[in-house]
């Protein structure tokens, strides 16, 4: 998750990406929207999961193997969340994070550890646009040039990157041993 959320900050100063509207949720108190958000981030994790991948993905998988299942449930997850921006870079966000989530489900052989990473993603996400909503467009890494965030971004991707290829691996071949 760390290397994704460093990957989509990247993402923000390499491409415009559409404004979203600004939702002031300012008037609403913390301890009426802190558990909204969370809890809406966790229905999202739970609803989406068990639709996306154990539905759509399990039967799939069963007739068409699991890399036909993954790639028509990324696909489709993706699709489903044009609301986020009907523009390339987000599509593309979302294909990936389904492939991720239908991958983590494939090897682990259950949609658990999905519904975890999609809610704990989703919940940072929420609270991330609640409490650092920015209302002005990043300049572009090629009007302004590489910063040291820019920098610390590419980092985390390659560190955690990394890490989590290892940790996918490991689970192939855990899963490959059973």
């Amino acid at each position: 998750m760390v290397s994704s959320v460093a990957l989509f900050i990247l993402s923000h100063s390499l491409f415009r990406w559409q404004e979203r509207p600004q939702t002031d949720l300012s008037d609403i108190p913390t301890i009426t929207l802190l558990p909204s958000l969370l809890m809406s981030a966790v229905v999202a994790g739970v609803s989406e999961e068990a639709g996306f991948r154990g539905y759509m993905q399990g039967p799939l998988e069963r007739r068409y193997g699991p890399f036909a299942a993954i790639a028509t449930t990324s696909v489709a997850f993706g699709l489903a969340h044009l609301n986020h921006g009907a523009f390339w870079a987000a599509i593309l966000f979302d294909i990936g994070w389904g492939a991720l989530y239908g991958l983590l489900t494939y090897l682990s052989g259950s949609i658990v550890p999905a519904i975890i990473l999609h809610s704990s993603a989703d919940s940072f996400e929420f609270l991330a646009i609640w409490k650092f909503q920015v209302n002005t467009a990043v300049p572009l890494v090629w009007e302004r040039g590489p910063d040291g965030w820019f920098w610390f971004n590419c980092a985390l991707v390659v560190m955690f990157g990394g890490a989590a290829v290892w940790a996918f691996l490991r689970l192939a071949r855990a899963r490959s041993n059973s």
